[in-house]
């Protein structure tokens, strides 16, 4: 969704590209940008909710459509705060260097809750697509649970306050204490 693009762009970014920005300092900012996100999220998720009926309605005039789309607008309202700590705190993860964790992480979580669940629940027990988009939800709170675990328990942080008090940078480490400007196009 673009409006998350564009909070991560507006809070992160200024901060990831100023190379004076300390562990503790990116600790503390990934969970501001947690918060901020859950509120755009939540209000965003809400509004077309409550609107749901009427924007569906722009599109066809089926009603059966519309109350299946209306029911997953509702289950909208719990996936949206899941995903936003999700990407908030894994792509913090991402940022001081914890990119294997993240990864495998995903890869699990996708291909057992997301797909494999989802199959069976949607398909073999017949919950059709509620069921499959009730998979995804559960997908993006474990990992979102899991990055949150992961980002507390600052294993990555204390790594990098390490390589901090040696001097290195993200450049010159794999979790540098400063976040450097390279990126992964960079490379």
């Amino acid at each position: 969704m673009s409006y998350i693009h564009i909070l991560m762009n507006r809070v992160l970014l200024p901060c990831v590209w100023d190379l004076t920005l300390t562990v503790k300092e990116a600790y503390g900012l990934a969970f501001r940008a947690m918060w901020i996100g859950l509120a755009v999220v939540t209000v965003n998720a809400f509004l077309i909710f409550i609107f749901g009926r009427q924007l569906l309605g722009l599109f066809t005039d089926n009603k059966e459509i519309i109350a299946m789309g209306v029911s997953l607008l509702g289950l909208n309202l719990l996936l949206q705060p899941g995903k936003m700590v999700n990407m908030a705190l894994g792509n913090s993860l991402n940022a001081v260097g914890d990119t294997r964790f993240t990864m495998w992480t995903s890869v699990f979580s996708m291909w057992l809750l997301a797909t494999g669940l989802a199959y069976w629940v949607g398909i073999e027990l017949g919950w059709g697509l509620i069921g499959i988009y009730a998979c995804m939800i559960l997908d993006e709170y474990v990992r979102g649970t899991l990055s949150l675990i992961r980002w507390r328990g600052k294993k990555f942080l204390r790594k990098a306050e390490l390589d901090e008090a040696d001097g290195m940078t993200a450049a010159e480490g794999e979790a540098g204490g400063r976040i450097s400007k390279q990126t992964a196009l960079d490379v």
